[in-house]
């Protein structure tokens, strides 16, 4: 692996900063970075977006490299990629869009996205029709201001829709759309069954983007873990990307952290070893 291909993530640090999320990616050693769009370091929403030129030029001043972009969704965001309602729907497509022309403003390549989940009393064909429609016209932006959508799978626990190898190849194929791609959280996959060997033989060189942190395969949700503190086995898992000539980004989604300063800093020492340069 190289320096460059490891990102942090300023996910983790939101009661802290901006500044500070900067100086810790420094300090931990750090090349290159993902930004989460999320309060209160960057604000997003259906009527627009700002900071971008800011935080662009912070991160640049820091000596560190804006790589990717996630837009946030969630049950605690307003927006979804498989909203139902047409109020929900029109302002999710909004915000998303908006999402992918700050990624453009701010010079990263990549924006993650994932399929939405629909309610657990929908039939997964109707959460999966409103997930295409709103992929697709995320993607038509995104061809628009050249920007590499990556599609990251969920897990059974989060979505009817998203959590399989053979849903995400559905939902790509339905799309049709040239900017989007595949990525993997290693927590979602392992959680699924489905490791990563099976999706780069699935997918190819359209696996383009990966959230790249140890984990518990019963717990998804709470895992995200410092590479040491779950069940993973990074030796095997950097094995995987060397057989496969990964060269994408490998985000370190590290969540839940006590003291994410400390927690980079050790995260960054594991991984230190598997670095060629």
């Amino acid at each position: 692996m190289k320096r460059k291909q490891i990102a942090g993530m300023n996910q983790n640090y939101r009661q802290y900063s901006y500044e500070y999320f900067l100086e810790s990616m420094q300090i931990a050693g750090y090349e290159s970075v993902e930004l989460w769009l999320g309060a209160p370091h960057v604000w997003v929403d259906s009527k627009g977006w700002n900071q971008a030129k800011e935080i662009a030029g912070k991160t640049r001043r820091a000596g560190l490299e804006i790589v990717s972009v996630t837009t946030p969704s969630g049950g605690a965001f307003q927006y979804q990629y498989s909203a139902q309602e047409s109020f929900h729907r029109k302002r999710s497509i909004a915000y998303f869009q908006n999402g992918v022309r700050m990624t453009a403003e701010v010079g990263a390549p990549v924006m993650t996205v994932n399929s939405g989940w629909g309610y657990w009393t929908d039939k997964e064909g109707q959460a999966f029709e409103k997930s295409v429609e709103i992929l697709g016209a995320v993607c038509r932006t995104a061809e628009q201001e050249g920007i590499t959508i990556a599609l990251e799978s969920l897990t059974g626990k989060e979505s009817l829709i998203g959590y399989r190898i053979d849903q995400i190849d559905r939902l790509i194929k339905a799309v049709n759309s040239p900017a989007l791609k595949v990525m993997v959280d290693l927590d979602a996959i392992w959680y699924s069954g489905e490791p990563a060997q099976k999706w780069f033989d699935c997918f190819g060189e359209d696996l383009v983007h990966y959230h790249f942190q140890d984990g518990d395969r019963t717990v998804p949700s709470d895992g995200h873990y410092v590479w040491g503190d779950g069940e993973f086995c990074l030796e095997k898992e950097v094995q995987c990307l060397e057989r496969n000539g990964y060269r994408g980004i490998l985000t370190q989604e590290i969540c839940n952290s006590m003291d994410p300063r400390a927690d980079e800093i050790r995260n960054m020492q594991v991984l230190e070893s598997f670095l060629e340069d």
